[in-house]
């Protein structure tokens, strides 16, 4: 209540100022933290009503307030105007259903703006639920390419920012933000510190019972650099205190205070435990009893005596609703039972074809069950159980028999007449809870099945935005199909991948997974699912619980979360080895990424082996069998790959090029590369030619090892998909080191500037990221010094400045043991530039005494760090750079032990 009047008072100064506001809100729902960009799928609709009215006028305001509220008793209801005061408001309040039948708006927008096909796809049809073919009006479609998420980002708050330019005050009001997805927290963080005259009010629950997503980073900002700025504010909303009880008391039942027992007073509190509204819902229930009645001989009000007439007083509040609703009629309660497994918040269209549905209701009857339902929702809006909310906010003050129109378009649902649309949600938790507590579970997982039969078939799998898909998810994981829910997991979760959306990809796999998991910790278990259930699974449940972990692993990896990659893979492998319906898999490539994810995470060094590599060896052998049979080139080149890797990684040279060979009879660029990337994410195959030129620097034969290097360039790179760049880069890595130590060092500057550095910047840009992105200025450093060792070195002083600085010159243990799997430790090349760079100095200069004790001390890490367990080829590129330094350092009269 405190946020509403809040809002209503500011928009109210702001009219008599004839100031121009704008009012943009969101209720976060169950499931949203699973939806990226929930927020948007209001908020956007909200501010798009301002494209007609764009001017030049700028905003006088300077910066934007954030104001959080949270407690026991956050009941916020956005906007509680009356809908006459929110035809008055300067704040156009429409509602994407509104203006969904016609997305000019947004297509303008995005012209306006030179948006790509990408970006209108992914926020007019995945975020806010528009038809793909209104939105393609022009001749260039998606190309089937996601936008980055950093110019996702980017591109929806300048989207916001343009048509809320004229308003001198935007207000963003969002409810139960601990349902907020991390999306939707980066866009709000980016409006935060770039938009000029904004404010931003947010109510959860207490954040004590709830993690929200968004970054620690901006809940530390937020908390202590803009506190102290007057730009953020945290209001803790308390439950009411005894007192304060007695106060509701009084005024509900017209009394005074002093005439309020104090039986009647903590019975009241107790029962309610201090919340408002349970409060006031007791007391409303004991009026409507006539529970509450003068004892004459106190002269104080108290509960009647039970004298027969009825109950009087309520256990808890659960007995209190279940009262409630056992009054209702029987068309009450069916529709409030279907209501409460539907959602929290539903809409009129949703339930009335479920109500249609669960009865089978024939075309002729349709229009008296959908005027049933109505009724039924409208008595539950006059009980409080529900609210009817718009745009975000409560509907008040609407003259009977008026039905507020949010969705002016005909209902995709066949009602069996035209029905304008309405929103709903229940007034608390409680309510749902309570009713879904003694919901028999076969009844409740009957209902979530006919919802999601209902929605199924009324949203074409082309018509689905990300809501309506988890939406459906979500009843079909609640009806009990696994095949269902888990096929919806795998497409939601491989989309968010193609956004780089990895953490949400992780929460649809997990929230999949979940089905098969038990409660039980006694059982003995492989990744949370019993060995019972695993002995008893179908082939296609099997199937689906391989790929989601197989999904998860690689998000993880992507996350640079190493240790979970190598762990989630090893439990893939695990199930597929235990699950007896694994015989009955008839596409056995179904475990090939296993085995390629398992060899990255021990390149990686996160799983520990012995010094023969036997984990590995075995692994190998069971991989290529297993593709050879297959026959599938894709597949088999990669294993022929990996076997190479395993055998130069043990020195077994004359066997690595004997996979080498073989794969190179299999391997076709032109045909296999793109299949192998999208298997495997890289073309792991393609690869092997570039560890293949560092295999031959291994053994004295340069010639082979630039012939190698220029295959890799002039037959390889030219085929490779360049927004791939992590691939670009994995396919170069070692060429360049293979060229460097063959005196080529600025030809492979120029080719891993052209197909990684600068095809990064092209694609994907500032603020986006990638595995080896830290590494790209370094690597070009050293290429450059190393090319022009006897010449003049243009940037000589920027890269002075950077191995001056300590903290530049050691990479980490993930990125080392990441790098030096593909053929060089990243601390190496470091220490390599310090050497360069020292020679460039005059004998002398402190600095360059400094260089080279840290570029040997470096260079020293480097060597220990490949020579546990990792490359051959690694160790020598780490030797020979600690050689380099070790004579500049006898030359120079240092000490080198």
């Amino acid at each position: 209540t405190t946020i509403i009047h809040a809002v209503e008072h500011i928009r109210k100064i702001m009219n008599r100022k004839r100031k121009r506001i704008l009012i943009a809100k969101h209720i976060c729902k169950e499931g949203d933290k699973l939806v990226p960009f929930s927020m948007l799928k209001s908020l956007l609709p909200d501010v798009l009503g301002e494209v007609n009215t764009w001017s030049d006028d700028k905003s006088a305001t300077t910066g934007s307030i954030f104001s959080a509220m949270s407690g026991s008793e956050a009941d916020f209801e956005l906007d509680g105007m009356s809908a006459a005061s929110q035809a008055s408001s300067n704040s156009l309040l429409s509602g994407l259903s509104g203006w969904s039948a016609s997305p000019d708006r947004l297509l303008h927008l995005c012209g306006e703006m030179d948006a790509s096909p990408e970006f209108v796809e992914l926020i007019g049809h995945h975020v806010l639920g528009l038809d793909k073919d209104a939105l393609q009006t022009r001749d260039d479609k998606p190309k089937g390419k996601a936008p980055s998420l950093h110019s996702t980002i980017n591109f929806m708050a300048q989207a916001f920012q343009l048509c809320t330019k004229r308003s001198e005050l935007v207000i963003i009001a969002l409810d139960d933000v601990h349902m907020m997805d991390a999306m939707s927290w980066k866009v709000l963080y980016k409006l935060f510190i770039t938009t000029r005259n904004l404010f931003v009010i947010c109510a959860s629950r207490p954040l004590k019972d709830y993690e929200l997503e968004i970054e620690p980073s901006f809940w530390g900002e937020l908390n202590e650099k803009y506190t102290g700025q007057n730009r953020f504010t945290h209001i803790h909303l308390s439950r009411f205190t005894k007192e304060n009880i007695r106060s509701l008391l009084a005024a509900e039942l017209g009394l005074d205070e002093e005439q309020i027992s104090e039986t009647l007073q903590s019975d009241v509190f107790k029962q309610s435990g201090g919340m408002p509204h349970f409060a006031k819902e007791i007391i409303e229930s004991a009026n409507r009893r006539k529970a509450v009645v003068l004892d004459k001989e106190s002269g104080m009000y108290c509960w009647r005596k039970d004298d027969g007439g009825g109950q009087t007083t309520f256990a808890s509040i659960g007995e209190l609703i279940v009262h409630r609703v056992d009054s209702f009629d029987a068309n009450v309660r069916n529709v409030l039972n279907l209501a409460v497994v539907l959602g929290h918040h539903f809409d009129l269209f949703e339930i009335v074809a479920v109500v249609h549905q669960f009865l089978h209701v024939n075309s002729q009857q349709k229009h008296i069950h959908t005027e049933r339902v109505c009724s039924a929702l409208d008595f539950l809006v006059s009980e409080r159980i529900l609210i009817q909310v718009f745009d975000g906010g409560e509907v008040e003050d609407i003259e009977e028999g008026h039905t507020p129109v949010k969705d002016t378009v005909s209902s995709p649902f066949q009602l069996g007449r035209k029905v304008s649309n309405r929103w709903f949600s229940f007034c608390h938790d409680v309510w749902r809870a309570s009713l879904l507590q003694m919901m028999l579970a076969s009844r409740k997982r009957d209902v979530h099945r006919v919802i999601a039969t209902t929605l199924e078939r009324e949203y074409s799998e082309g018509d689905r935005d990300y809501g309506t898909r988890v939406k459906l998810f979500t009843h079909w994981k609640e009806s009990g199909d696994f095949v269902k829910s888990a096929s919806l997991a795998m497409s939601l979760g491989k989309s968010f991948e193609e956004l780089g959306l990895h953490q949400q990809s992780i929460g649809i796999y997990n929230d999949a997974l979940d089905m098969w998991k038990g409660t039980e910790d006694t059982e003995e278990t492989i990744g949370g699912i019993a060995e019972q259930v695993l002995d008893s699974v179908g082939v296609t449940d099997l199937e689906y619980i391989i790929r989601m972990h197989i999904g998860l692993a690689k998000c993880f990896a992507n996350l640079q979360r190493a240790a979970e990659s190598a762990e989630t893979y090893q439990i893939a492998l695990k199930i597929y080895e235990a699950a007896p319906a694994s015989y009955g898999i008839e596409d056995r490539t179904i475990a090939f990424p296993i085995f390629s994810g398992l060899f990255i995470c021990l390149k990686f060094g996160q799983i520990e082996q012995d010094e023969e590599c036997t984990y590995e060896q075995n692994l190998v052998k069971k991989f290529v069998n297993e593709t050879r049979l297959n026959g599938d080139p894709v597949h088999y080149s990669r294993s022929l790959a990996m076997q190479g890797e395993v055998h130069a990684r043990l020195g077994n040279w004359d066997k690595a090029f004997e996979a080498h060979n073989e794969l190179g009879k299999v391997y076709n660029v032109k045909k296999h590369s793109a299949a192998i990337c999208k298997a495997y994410g890289s073309d792991r195959a393609g690869q092997s030619y570039g560890a293949c030129a560092l295999w031959y620097m291994e053994v004295n034969n340069p010639e082979e090892s630039i012939k190698k290097c220029y295959y890799v360039i002039n037959k390889l790179m030219p085929h490779m998909e360049p927004r791939n760049v992590h691939n670009s880069g994995m396919l170069l890595y070692p060429v360049i080191w293979a060229m460097k130590d063959n005196g080529l060092a600025l030809e492979a500057r120029e080719n891993w500037d052209k197909y990684v550095v600068q095809a990064f910047n092209e694609h994907f840009g500032e603020g986006a990221s990638t595995f080896a992105l830290v590494g790209y200025k370094p690597f070009m450093m050293l290429l450059d010094l190393a090319g022009k060792e006897n010449q003049e070195v243009e940037r000589f002083e920027e890269y002075l400045d950077f191995v001056l600085d300590e903290e530049n010159l050691r990479f980490g243990k993930v990125f080392n043991n990441g790098m030096g799997g593909m053929g060089r430790v990243g601390d190496s090349v470091t220490a390599e530039i310090c050497y360069y760079v020292a020679k460039r100095l005059a004998d002398g200069d402190e600095r360059k005494t400094t260089l080279v004790r840290n570029g040997l001390d470096v260079a020293r890490g480097a060597a220990e760090i490949s020579g546990k367990g990792m490359t051959i080829i690694a160790h020598t590129q780490s030797m020979n750079t600690l050689r380099k330094l070790e004579s500049l350092a006898e030359e120079m009269g240092l000490s080198v032990e």
